[in-house]
Formats: structure tokens, sequence, C-alpha cells
């Protein structure tokens, strides 16, 4: 049945929306014309189709209402009581019963009669103020009536959508519900189970179809096919990604735009997916039922059937109990030319296809699909730019296209010119516009303002980086080995792999080899990478070598594809490989399909069934495998790496002293005669592995330790696990055994190591930072576990309370002090020259202080008498106005009752929250960037700590011993940044302005991640216990490491408690300032100038007041 229904389409900021004149829905909206009226038009066949299901048609009469309406853009001033809406509709009037109506889609509840001879604008400005009136005379008094929401903001029309439906003359009546029913999945008519699983290419005209270019032949030989009357099946053969799905697309298009609208339900091209025809199908005959159907369907309306996965018509319906499939109930349509089909093939499909069933591939006519030439292939992709630039605005940069194409011939084999370079285009084309903050944010400030004062946004441009890192992306290739333009260093790639494997040179050269080759374009572009056997015992490194080659090379040892070849030792194993016509995911084919930048580990190559090395032979000449659907599996962006423990026996049974080289020989000697000539010629390099030696094995353990630490127990418990190298020792001579190499020593390292931490971690809070030490005891290991507490908060806002006038008389009641004590100590000797005494010496150095502090307090008064007397109306100052030096985390106060008496008040530390989140950095942030100035006065504040330590200074007993500073990092006996940096920072900061000489003292080097300083001065003991206790830090990536720092009055080398840690004083963030726990305050950057100010006050806010 034929509809011609009459739509209102409008414009607005983000599109066009369009809907039914007289209807209320379906209502569509989207930024492309063509595209909304293709979806609006689908949507109203579906509705009119579903409403004529319906026993009655009446709602599906209303539909055929459509009268002849003229359009008028009318502008009415809506007079209200407090202002004049002005407003734009579009009113719309038609004949009608002899009388002339009209109405606006903005108002649509609103019908109005134009009298004869009366101008529809007058008309029209006097309803709507009518209507408006009385809406505000209905409204709230507060509700404001806003006539100009529905007015215009664009262009509107009213167009006609000619449309055809199926409607069913009879409606057939439901049978009884039944037991079979209950399962759902009924089959209905042709056209909807048409519907259901397949997607009509006609109703995706015009933007929705791809367009073929330079492909005039194929698309004429395809349109002269379909249009002939004999039906004959057609099939377009050709490379993946040729253009096969394009020329049908192209074929669609030019017919659609040829045809009459009436045409709309006969003869269309409909997608249709062989797996989609048996979804929901539990039942017996059920999908048969459906697929009867649908070709009933499309031979009563000469639809025509594409296929795009013809193969998959023999897999669709096969099941356990039955081998009936879709292509066997299709065949006798096709022999009798009673459906017109087509479909599209590979050539090696094609030829699966015909060993499968040749009577059926003969029934198809062949149109061959052939790669075009290189100078086509640029002028389609030249095309297919310029598209995508207008569909999406965007722009291609002038090297993008070069770089696609270069980049695609070499890494992509399985897929044809244009298609494989033309979805890479795509691609960079929806992922510059669906990101348009990061491109804002890349063009900057660079947006252009015209001379009529509109600002046009900027747009993205695509360049050569944006090709490289989306390839490198998805690869896990790295740049440098991608980019031409860029070094890959060989020997900067094998210091990275000889990181990782210990103790075998001869594998690491290769690796670092086979990428230097690799890189400069060198290597067989038909075979993979590299083929190598590697050869020697257990546990001597050749996994962890596949691994290491897998994350240098593709960024993540994820890229490893392993396979146990001991499993693949029965007559057929090779079909697990590559699969079968039924089960046709072979887990190698398909491994790599999905993942071709990877590294394939062959593990016991030897024990590998003798179909498995056949199967091989292809993989290592050719570089590729075929599955059994004809599908390409390449591996020429693939490393191969088998291993085998052949030789060994032989190598180990010799009597006497056996070098290395004996071995190797014995190993290569034993592969030799055990692979066939024409497997063993296609090995790039036979490596034969030696045995590690204790040192090797000592390093292999180190690293053991730090993967322990690594795991997610460790690193979400905030745990630090530190293994003295005593301890480490011990694992390592428990680990030793040169018969099974690195994997004993794994063993002793989790039996020694990680099952007592994890005994003693299982009972401790997972919030919390934990410490867990390791040491060697007597004939066992010690394990002691530590959770340090967190410094308490000192009272600084407290003393910021008090009145200022009340400081400053305590400060010079301080100083009065002072005085006193240095007059007492004053030498009594007379000062002569070439004669002054170390009492001398300390006696000036402290009155020069107090002196100046005397000064400063002078000049502070007088700035707050003139403060004072410039403001008459202020009686007592309460500051100076100067700016804030130092900033303070927020403090939160909560009350606790319950053991501590009611109105106890705690302060709470606001940095203990940030271990228990997992973004530890960021909850560091989030704290430093709401801090806010220091409530206190400033100057005061360093008045105040100035005297605290000359009050130390002048109170401290003479001394003339120096006193050490211990700063231990963690895990012991390994570099320790944070370590190095607090011992850098004391070094600057504390030389100047704390009286006191430092030095560094030199430490044995087998004590690496301990640094020690020597202090001299008579407070430098109670000035150094202030230091003492825990500072963490917190990298940016890992745990926490603490740096422990212990105060010795001589110097022993060691603490004499191992396993004593002080409170946690100070929280250093990578990148971050720093968190003083016991002031609250927080540094600016350790980069900048007032950093050394501020870390000087961290120590000198903690010392003993000596004001009260």
């Amino acid at each position: 049945m034929n509809f011609r229904v009459p739509i209102y389409v409008f414009q607005h900021k983000n599109g066009y929306t369009a809907r039914p004149l007289f209807f209320g829905g379906p209502e569509r909206t989207d930024g492309n014309l063509n595209r909304l009226l293709t979806k609006l038009t689908r949507e109203l066949v579906e509705h009119l189709e579903a409403l004529g299901r319906k026993e009655r048609h009446d709602e599906l009469a209303a539909w055929a209402f459509c009268p002849a309406v003229t359009a008028h853009r009318t502008t009415v001033d809506v007079e209200l009581r407090r202002r004049v809406a002005r407003t734009k509709y579009l009113v719309l009037a038609f004949d009608h019963l002899g009388r002339r109506l009209a109405f606006t889609p903005a108002v649509p509840e609103l019908w109005f009669e134009v009298p004869r001879g009366e101008p529809l604008e007058d008309r029209a400005q006097a309803v709507y103020t009518e209507h408006w009136r009385g809406v505000e005379r209905d409204a709230d008094v507060d509700e404001e009536v806003r006539p100009e929401l529905g007015s215009l903001s664009g262009k509107a029309w009213v167009q006609v959508l000619d449309l055809s439906a199926s409607v069913p003359a009879v409606v057939p009546k439901k049978p009884p519900a039944n037991f079979l029913s209950l399962g759902g999945g009924e089959t209905g008519d042709g056209a909807t189970e048409l519907r259901r699983v397949g997607r009509c290419l006609d109703w995706l005209y015009p933007d929705e179809l791809d367009r073929a270019v330079l492909r005039d032949r194929e698309v004429n030989e395809l349109h002269r096919l379909l249009e002939l009357g004999d039906r004959r099946p057609v099939l377009l053969c050709g490379p993946r990604l040729v253009g096969k799905s394009a020329i049908v697309h192209e074929c669609v298009y030019r017919r659609v735009a040829e045809r009459k609208a009436n045409q709309r339900q006969w003869f269309n091209t409909w997608l249709v997916s062989p797996q989609r025809l048996i979804s929901g199908m539990s039942y017996v005959g059920q999908w048969e039922g459906r697929l009867l159907a649908i070709l009933k369907h499309a031979k009563k309306r000469d639809h025509v059937l594409y296929f795009d996965d013809l193969l998959g018509l023999f897999l669709a319906g096969v099941t356990s109990q039955s081998s009936l499939s879709a292509a066997v109930v299709l065949k006798p349509y096709l022999e009798r030319r009673d459906v017109r089909v087509l479909a599209e093939i590979t050539p090696e499909s094609l030829r699966v296809l015909q060993e499968r069933d040749r009577g059926l591939s003969d029934l198809f006519h062949i149109i061959p699909v052939r790669q075009p030439t290189d100078a086509d292939t640029l002028r389609v992709l030249v095309d297919q730019q310029r598209r995508l630039e207008g569909k999406h605005a965007c722009v291609f940069g002038l090297d993008v296209l070069p770089a696609v194409i270069d980049q695609q011939r070499r890494y992509d084999r399985t897929a044809a010119f244009p298609g494989k370079a033309a979805a890479v285009l795509t691609r960079l084309a929806v992922r510059a516009t669906t990101n348009p903050d990061e491109r804002a944010a890349e063009v900057g400030s660079s947006a252009t303002r015209p001379a009529d004062g509109y600002e046009f946004p900027p747009r993205p441009e695509i360049t050569r980086d944006d090709v490289l890192n989306d390839f490198a992306a998805r690869s896990g290739l790295s740049l440098a080995f991608l980019d031409p333009k860029q070094r890959l260093d060989r020997d900067a790639v094998r210091d990275k792999l000889q990181e990782q494997v210990i103790g075998q040179p001869d594998a690491v050269d290769a690796l670092a080899d086979v990428v230097s080759v690799a890189k400069a374009r060198l290597n067989d572009p038909d075979r993979p990478l590299a083929a190598f056997l590697f050869l020697g015992p257990t546990g001597v490194g050749k996994t962890e070598c596949a691994k290491a080659i897998a994350r240098t090379l593709f960024g993540d040892s994820d890229r490893l594809l392993r396979f146990d070849l001991n499993e693949y030792n029965q007559p057929g194993a090779a079909a697990r490989l590559v699969g079968t016509f039924q089960q046709p995911e072979g887990l190698l084919t398909s491994a790599i399909r999905r993942q071709p930048f990877a590294v394939v580990l062959l593990d016991e190559i030897e024990k590998a069934d003798p179909e498995v090395f056949d199967l091989l032979l292809q993989l290592l000449g050719e570089g590729r495998l075929t599955d059994s659907l004809g599908r390409t599996a390449d591996f020429t962006s693939a490393l191969v790496l088998m291993t085998s423990n052949l030789g060994v026996r032989d190598a180990e049974g010799n009597l006497g002293f056996v070098t290395e080289a004996d071995r190797s020989f014995a190993y290569t000697r034993a592969a030799e005669k055990f692979f066939r000539p024409e497997f063993f010629n296609r090995l790039d390099r036979v490596i034969p592995f030696r045995k590690l030696s204790r040192e090797e094995m000592a390093r292999i353990a180190r690293r053991l330790v730090g993967e322990v630490l690594a795991r997610e127990g460790f690193s979400q418990r905030k745990c630090v696990l530190n293994v003295a190298p005593d301890a480490l020792d011990r694992v390592i001579q428990a680990g030793y055994d040169p018969a099974l190499g690195a994997r004993a020593m794994k063993r002793a390292v989790e039996h020694e190591l990680t099952q007592p931490a994890a005994s003693r971690l299982a009972a401790l809070a997972v919030n919390d930072l934990t410490i867990v030490t390791v040491r060697a005891a007597a004939g066992t290991l010690a394990v002691d576990v530590q959770a340090p507490e967190w410094a308490a908060k000192l009272p600084l806002d407290e003393r910021a309370a008090r009145p200022l006038r009340d400081r400053l008389s305590a400060a010079w009641d301080a100083l009065d002090k002072v005085d006193a004590v240095l007059d007492a100590i004053r030498p009594g000797t007379v000062l002569t020259a070439g004669r002054v005494t170390r009492d001398h010496e300390r006696y000036f150095a402290l009155k020069e202080l107090a002196d100046a502090i005397a000064g400063t307090l002078d000049a502070y008064e007088a700035r707050l008498e003139a403060r004072r007397n410039s403001y008459l109306e202020a009686s007592q100052p309460e500051s100076t106005g100067r700016r804030a030096r130092y900033r303070a985390i927020k403090i939160n106060r909560y009350s606790l009752s319950s053991g501590r008496g009611e109105g106890w008040h705690e302060r709470d530390q606001p940095l203990r929250s940030v271990m228990s989140s997992e973004d530890m950095q960021g909850a560091l942030r989030e704290l430093f960037e709401g801090s806010e100035p220091l409530p206190d006065d400033q100057d005061v504040f360093d008045l105040e700590n100035r005297l605290a330590l000359l009050n130390l200074m002048v109170s401290a007993p003479v001394d003339e011993r120096p006193v050490y500073l211990l700063i231990r990092g963690f895990p012991e006996g390994e570099a320790c940044p944070g370590a190095a940096a607090l011992h850098g920072w004391y070094l600057r900061v504390w030389a100047h302005g704390l009286g006191l000489e430092l030095e560094n003292v030199p430490i044995a080097s087998e004590q690496r991640g301990t640094l020690a300083l020597r202090l001299k001065g008579l407070h430098a003991r109670a000035l150094a216990q202030a230091e003492a206790g825990t500072h963490l830090f917190l990298p940016k990536h890992g745990g926490p490491v603490p740096v422990r720092v212990d105060v010795l009055d001589g110097w022993l080398g060691a603490v004499p408690d191992p396993f004593a840690f002080g409170p946690i004083l100070r929280v250093y963030a990578d990148g971050q300032p720093v968190a003083d726990l016991r002031t609250g305050l927080v540094s600016p950057l350790p980069s900048r100038a007032e950093f050394a100010d501020v870390f000087r006050t961290f120590t000198l806010a903690a010392l003993p007041r000596a004001t009260k």
C-alpha cells in the first residue's frame, strides 16, 4: 500500500528535526538532512506496517490524510501584560471540506479557520495573541509565559514522503497459546523476518552508502547482471578490502537515484548475515521456517539477498544432531533461480567453496575484483580523503596519505588496497572529531576571528604524527621503530634486553640484531621477522628471553603467544592450530589474526606431532598460514621462537672437564640429527643457552625479589618489603642449583620470603602503611612487621589565636632570659689579638644572633606602630598585612565521646587518608590544591622559630663531639632515589642559617642506599633529633618508599635496633610539594628557590618553644 505522508522539517543549532505533520511521531533529529530523511522514512514504514498488522485499520487510514498545504512564514507580536513577545511561526494552511484551515507546528493543538478575504497574517496575529493571553491568565503569578520558545531560529518547510508499506488485506488471527510458544522466537511473515536479520541498503541512500571510485566496469557489469530477468546469482571475488562492498554500495546508489519513489518496496538489496539467520531460533525447524519465509518474500518482491559471508551459510544451522545448513536450503532456490542472490568472497575462500560444494559454486556468475594499480589507488584514496574532510570537518596533512600507504604496504599483507588504507584514514578522521577538547588544546589560540566578529573554531588537522601514534597504539611498536626519521640505537636495545635476560649474551645479541634489521627494513618481507631455536637445559632463561623481546619490541609481555607443543603430540594436532571447517577458529591462526604483532613461542618443539612440523614449514618459509575457511594469518610481523632440550643429556653425560663450547656443539648436533633438513634450513639461528653462574643467579634472585615487591598484595596494602642483604644471601644459598637454574631460585624466593611475609600480612589492616623487614637469624629468617605511627600535629593554630601584643611581649621575655644566660657564660679572660678561644667564638656568635633578633623585634613593633597610626580607628592591629609565605593543609576536627571523655577533640591528620586512596598522587594533589595560607602572622612565626633555635643553642651543653645523621633507603642494599634526595636537601638547606657544620660521610659500597652526614655544633644533636623518624616518599609508579633517619652519637655504620621505625614526619611525592605532618605546612616545589626556607622551617617549628 502506497502512502503520501507530509512531514515538517525545521533547522536548529544541532542540525535538523523532522516529524509527521499531522501526528506526534515518530520524530528524528540529525546533523545531516539526507540521513535524517532516510532514517525517518524507515521508521515511518515500520510504523505503518505495524498499524497494518492490527485487526482494525482505523489508525492506519488516518495516515492517508495528505491535503495540499501552503506554508507562510509569519511574524507575530504577542502583547502580554509586561512585555511584547515577537515570535516567528511557519503557519500552514490547507482547504478541507470547503473551509480554509491553518495551524503552526509550534502550537500543534491550536487550529483556526481563515475566512475568505482575510489575510492569513492578520488572522494569525489575532488568534495567537488571544491564545497566549489565555495561557498567561491561567498561569501562576510567578510563572513567566514564553511564546518565543517555539519561534523559528532557522529554515523550516513541509515536504511529502512517498512511502510503500506491506499491509496484509486480511490479518490472520493468532493461534492459541501452547507450551511450544513459551520459548518465544516464533517465525513471522517474510517481510518481518527479513527486517529482523537483514539490513536494507536502499534505505541507506544517499549518505550511508559507500562510493566506489574507478570501478565503473565492475559496477556496470553488476548492474547489468542484476537487471537480467533470469535472476542468476552473482559472486564478487577479490582480496579482502579490495572494494567488493563498495562496488555493491555504488550499484545500489545509482539504482536508487534513478528509480521512482513508489518502487521502494520492490527490488531492494538486503544485506543478510548467515549467523543472524539462526539467531533466536532454539526449536527444531524454526530457522528453516524463517529462511523459507524470507526466500518466499524475496521472490515475491524481487529483492536481492546480499551475503557478505558465503561460506558462513555452510555453518549456519549445523548442530551435533543435524548437518542441515542454510546453504543446503538455499541451493534449490539458486538452481531454479527463484531469488536474486549476490555474494562476495576472497579467492582463498572460493577454493574452499569449490572443494566443499562444486555444484553450488558453479551456479554463480563470478565478477573478478582486482586490486587497482598504484596510481589508481592514490586517486581513490585522495577522493576518500576529500569525502572524509567534508563529512567530519577535519583536514588531512599533505604527508598523511604517503605515510598511511607506506605503513599499510609494509605491515598489513592480509588485505588489499585501497580498503586497508581507507580504513586507517576513516579511523583517523573519526578520532580527530571525537576528541575536540584534545585537538583544541593542541591548536591553542590559533583560532581566527574574521572581520565580521564571528569566531570560527579551527578544524582539527590530522598529521603524519597522528598516523604513527595510531599505529603504535594498535601494534605496540615504539615510535622509534616505526618512524624512519628517528634513530633506534642497537646498543640501547641490547642494554634493555640485557637488564631482563641475565647470563645469555649470545641470545641478547641475536635479538638486538633482529630489531636493528627490522628497523632498517632489511628483513625478508615474505618471512617472519626471525625464526630462532633456543637450545639448553631448563631454567636458563629461554622463556624469559621471549618475554623480554616481547616487552622490548611490542611494549608488553602479553604480546607473547605461547604454545606448549607437548600438548600437540597426537595425530590431528595440526588441525587444532589452524582449525577445521566445523571449528574454523584455530588456536594459532586466530591468535595471530587478533594480534599480528607478537612473539610466537613454540615451547618444547621436539615433542610436536610430525604434521605440526609440516605446518611450520609453510609458516617459516612463507610467513603465512591459511585456515580451513581460506582466511590468511600473516606472520611477517611476528617473531617466531622455538625452545628445546635436545642435546642436554649428551652434553652433561661426557666425563671430565666440559667447556661451554662443548655443550653448545652438543646441543646443535642433536638438533641437526632430530629435525628434517628442510625444517632446520628454515631456522635463522640456533642459539645454545649456557648454565648460569652463582653471581648471575644472585642477580636473578634480586630481580625476583623486586617482582615480589611489585605484586598487588603489597602495593594495595601500601606495604614495603625490605629484605636485608644477609637475608638475600640466605635465599640465594637455598635456591642455587646449577641443574635446575632460575626455577629453583624462584621456588626459594616464594618459600623463604613470600610465604612468611604473607602469613604476617594477612592479619594487618589494608590501608595502613606497613613495613615488613626480613633479616637472617640463627638458621632461619626473622620477619618483623611494623606500622609506623603518624607524627602528632603541633598546635600552631592555638599559638596564632593568642593576641599579637602578648606574643611579642613573650618574645621579649624569652630574649631577656637568653641575654641573662649569655651574661652568665661570658668569658672572664680579656680578649687579646691572636688569642681568641672557643668560648669567645661561641659567646660572640650567640650574642650576634640575639642582637639580630632584638633588631627584628624593634623593626616589627615599629611597623605595627606605623600601621596603627595610619588607621586611627584600629585600637589593636592584629597583623602587618605582609604576603603569606607559608601554606598549610586544611585540618578537620572531630569529636569523640567514647573512651576519651565528653567533649574531647582530636586533630585529624589529613595525610593519613592518602594511604587509603588508590591514587595516592591524586589524593595528595587535592589536599595541596585546597591548602590555605597559614593562620598566623608570618613574621611572628619566623621570629618565634629563630628564638627557639637560639634558646636551643644557648642551653646546649658544651660538647665538641660530632653527631651522625644516618639516612637509609629501602629496600636495603639497593640505590634509593628518595634517600639521595633527602641527603642532598640536608646538605643544601642546613648549611646556612642553623649554625651547623655539615660534612658528607663516605659509605662502603656494600651498603648501597645508605647515606650519612656528620654534624658539628653545640645544638647538633637536638636539631638532628627533630629529623629522626620516617620520611615517606611516594613515587609516581609503585608503592610508598620509607626513608629512615637515625641519629648516632658515634659512627657505627649501623643502627642499634634494625627493626625500629620512628613516626612518619613528612610525605614527599614526585613532582609535588613536600608536606610536613607536624606543622601541616606545604612547601613549594623542591625546584623553586624558596623551598630551602620552608624546608628549614619544618625543622625549626618542631623545636621546643622559647616563648610561653
